[in-house]
């Protein structure tokens, strides 16, 4: 069950990140856009969400929450310097996108296995 939602988290997730993000990523201006920050925004998605779900499932969303915290961080600056605000809504698109599955599925796997949500 932990395994299922984990891989449903993680991978599955990417899908429904990507359905949600695509019309920001095609509003990005070409030299921003581009397959480099299309696969360097899967890795990362992986990551967040990965640790995300492990958190939350563990009944540690503190931990989750740091984890966000670190990764909105290491992504500011880069936010910042963009002069269209495009960039700046496909990060944020896809960043709570991606902590909604995360989120979600940690905690259908807690409530599977009689735990509490939270």
């Amino acid at each position: 069950m932990t395994l299922s939602g984990f891989l449903l988290a993680v991978f599955a997730g990417n899908l429904i990140v990507a359905r949600v993000v695509r019309p920001y990523f095609n509003a990005l201006p070409t030299q921003e856009g581009g397959v480099g920050l299309l696969h360097l925004g899967t890795y990362l998605g992986w990551i967040e969400r990965a640790l995300v779900f492990i958190f939350i499932a563990t009944g540690q969303p503190e931990a989750a929450a740091l984890a966000i915290t670190v990764k909105s961080l290491v992504r500011l600056p880069e936010v910042r310097e963009q002069r269209d605000s495009s960039f700046s809504q496909y990060v944020m698109m896809g960043t709570l996108t991606s902590l909604l599955v995360a989120v979600s599925a940690g905690i259908a796997v807690r409530i599977a296995l009689g735990l509490p949500a939270l």
